[in-house]
């Protein structure tokens, strides 16, 4: 089977990539054939890079000036070719890289080119002309939920988009089994095959092997948990921090890290209210908050705290980004019982009730500060492996369903 993943959707955000890059490997584990046999279909130098690489930052100046708010210069912080190669470099003996152009057209094209069985994952469906078997792609259903969050025009946008996808695909694959009953619950019967991914977090080699040590940088002097967010309403930092503060009051003694970047375009002064807040709660000395740092720096502290705190209120995928990552390297997570972190079925996890600081501080003080051993190196890539092992073997069979689909309806 060749196979082929198009990056059209997932590679202008740090997130998506890492999405790109553990299906990649994930499959690469179960399916050990010539790199010619397995494609990752990029987007290159071209001349639309170029044109948003400039033009970005002016449509961002003009649309500051338009809404009202004090124009702000944005230097476009897209990734080229370069960034890719290194980014994916230690997959490249299994994949063949084509830097085929940013747009799903051209990103198509590519695939028929390279004459492949299949392709995914596809975040817009494909062309109804096209001649190649394709699996979806969904992220979740945020907006139905939280529909404050968007304004009427992205909430009819997202709607359409999942429709048509629902209703053009054969199959979808989803991060979990929670996108599965949402789809069924706001859009009813339709004719795609919806899969959820297994949970399978699992570290790089290169974060079990560094031995950086960010604290002292930080000043981080005493234990600490971390929460891993960006500041957004929805990551509900208000019971973190209202948790920890509590924790604090009843004799806890630690630091609560919180890393993420601290703009919420749709709430601009949301991050102002939750340092009012901190203030207010007398936690400056016990609440650091370090903004967007490098991901080898958030690795390094991920390792070395007391527990990972997820409070969020939604999510895509069980606990987000910073609960697989913590689960990978063996920390413990302390996370909200919302129906999809509920799906969380390795690692140490203890949930609490969503949106209630009290329980969150006896969650915290149930944990304490005693320094706990983690996991061996060996014993977290043994574990990481053989879950993505299994995510692997899952891709391949809905993609081999996909193909099988498709050559029986092309002989209707």
């Amino acid at each position: 089977m060749k196979i082929g993943l198009i990056t059209y959707g997932f590679s202008s955000w740090g997130g998506g990539i890492d999405f790109i890059r553990y299906i990649a490997s994930s499959v690469s584990l179960v399916k050990e054939q010539k790199n010619s046999d397995n494609f990752l279909i990029l987007p290159g130098d071209d001349f639309m890079f170029y044109v948003r690489k400039y033009l970005s930052p002016v449509k961002q100046f003009i649309k500051d000036v338009a809404k009202g708010r004090k124009p702000v210069w944005r230097a476009w912080n897209g990734f080229d070719e370069a960034y890719f190669k290194n980014t994916f470099s230690d997959i490249s003996s299994s994949y063949r890289f084509i830097f085929a152009g940013s747009s799903l057209n051209s990103q198509i094209a590519a695939s028929m080119t390279a004459e492949l069985d299949v392709i995914l994952p596809c975040s817009r469906p494909a062309p109804k002309d096209f001649m190649l078997p394709w699996v979806g792609y969904m992220a979740d259903f945020q907006h139905c939920y939280l529909k404050e969050l968007f304004s009427a025009e992205e909430l009819a946008a997202r709607d359409r988009d999942f429709q048509n996808m629902l209703h053009q695909a054969g199959h979808i694959i989803v991060n979990a089994k929670a996108v599965i009953d949402d789809a069924n619950r706001f859009f009813g019967e339709f004719p795609a095959k919806v899969h959820a991914l297994p949970f399978s977090p699992s570290p790089q080699v290169a974060w079990l092997e560094s031995t950086l040590d960010v604290r002292e940088e930080y000043k981080i002097e005493k234990p600490y948990f971390m929460v891993c967010n960006q500041f957004w309403k929805h990551k509900d930092h208000v019971t973190a921090f209202r948790g920890f503060s509590e924790f604090i009051r009843q004799g806890g003694n630690a630091l609560l890290v919180c890393t993420g970047a601290t703009h919420d375009y749709r709430f601009p002064g949301y991050f102002n209210e939750l340092k009012v807040l901190v203030s207010n709660l007398g936690m400056q000395d016990h609440i650091k908050i370090l903004g967007h740092i490098p991901k080898s720096d958030q690795i390094s502290l991920i390792k070395n705290a007391l527990a990972m705190v997820q409070t969020t209120l939604f999510e895509g995928g069980p606990g987000g980004g910073a609960a697989y990552d913590a689960i990978g390297l063996g920390v413990p997570v302390i996370a909200s019982d919302i129906p999809v972190n509920l799906e969380m079925d390795c690692g140490d996890v203890t949930f609490f009730t969503a949106g209630d600081p009290l329980q969150l501080a006896q969650t915290l003080k149930r944990r304490g500060t005693a320094p706990r051993t983690r996991p061996s190196n060996e014993q977290l890539l043994e574990d990481g492996i053989r879950r993505k092992r299994r995510c692997g073997q899952f891709i391949l069979d809905v993609a081999a369903q996909a193909i099988t689909d498709f050559k029986e309806t092309s002989h209707d």
